[in-house]
């Protein structure tokens, strides 16, 4: 139990020989202040920049149609009459990516549009993610695709495509 100077200065002058007197905590508690508002400051700009995001898009249900083609069905959020592109994936059971594709949104004045894209996969997929949506052409931020050594992405319907430089 740590004291207070005041309760310090109370005690029996034999007492006070035997323990120091307590020292000022206010360093500790300017540094503690400071590094608080530091961090507060350093999440509310952080945050500010995935709250407004320009492009938006989740998965809301995929069909396995057969072998080769996954029927994904997802929602893209966007400010109306921007183009929005979104990587999609789909992977097999070893999580191993079996479709990859980017897929153009055309502008429209909805602020929500739902979609549906016949996914191209090379094999049998059994998972199906939206890794996230962009405002342009491209997608950034989204991992790339992790393929098997030796093997290729399939070639996918307009208004997807593979992503550039694989």
């Amino acid at each position: 139990m740590s004291l207070s100077k005041d309760q310090w200065e109370q005690l029996p002058p034999q007492v006070q020989s035997r323990y120091p007197k307590p020292s000022s905590n206010l360093g500790l508690q300017l540094v503690g202040t400071l590094a608080i508002i530091t961090v507060v400051a350093f999440l509310g700009l952080g945050f500010d920049k995935f709250i407004k995001l320009d492009a938006g898009g989740k998965l809301t249900g995929f069909v396995i149609t057969n072998a080769s083609t996954v029927q994904t069905s997802f929602e893209v959020s966007r400010k109306p009459g921007t183009v929005v592109t979104c990587a999609l994936r789909a992977q097999d059971e070893r999580r191993i990516d079996v479709g990859y594709a980017w897929v153009e949104i055309a502008a429209s004045e909805n602020q929500v549009s739902s979609l549906q894209y016949p996914l191209a996969t090379r094999k049998l997929a059994v998972l199906v993610e939206v890794l996230g949506c962009s405002a342009g052409t491209d997608v950034t931020g989204v991992p790339p695709p992790q393929l098997e050594p030796g093997t290729k992405l399939p070639a996918q319907p307009a208004p997807g495509r593979v992503p550039p430089n694989l």
